[in-house]
């Protein structure tokens, strides 16, 4: 093999590895785009559930004041089996049982927090800690693009792994 050869084949295998590198991307970047999205999905139809059914709920009823709370992971898990013994919540979610407790698409609880608005009503928040598991950030997934999380949610509790 020549000089021009072995320079001609070099560049068809960098060539090559550039190809692969951005389909590799292209690839990644559908799928995180898709698993965003079907997450959003799961926290817009739980936050419609508990928006639906406010005051209902005795998991959030409990200890619900003027101040944003984070449910605690029992409370979560309580809530989720609340909702399931109700009938009318059924998130489009591959690999999920009704009556088991609902995670993300990276393995953790959807975030639930409740408040009590000055008109005795409850609201709510809630949002996935998106692949790097921290409330607050840009990754976060919330039942609105581009809605940040409240600022007084960032950092309560359970949120770093």
């Amino acid at each position: 093999m020549d000089k021009k050869e072995r320079t001609n084949w070099i560049a068809v295998a960098v060539i090559g590895g550039i190809f692969l590198l951005v389909v590799g991307y292209v690839v990644k970047r559908t799928f995180d785009q898709a698993t965003r999205s079907a997450d959003q999905s799961t926290v817009m139809a739980l936050a419609g559930f508990l928006f639906d059914h406010s005051g209902k709920l005795e998991t959030t009823r409990t200890r619900s004041g003027p101040r944003w709370r984070r449910l605690t992971d029992s409370e979560y898990d309580r809530l989720i089996g609340e909702i399931y013994r109700m009938k009318n919540f059924a998130p489009d979610r591959k690999g999920w049982k009704p009556g088991q407790v609902l995670y993300d698409h990276w393995g953790r609880r959807y975030r639930v927090a409740v408040r009590r608005t000055a008109e005795g009503k409850e609201d709510f928040f809630v949002w996935s800690t998106g692949p790097d598991g921290k409330t607050g950030t840009k990754d976060d997934v919330t039942f609105m693009y581009d809605l940040p999380v409240p600022k007084e949610l960032v950092g309560i509790g359970q949120d770093e792994f």
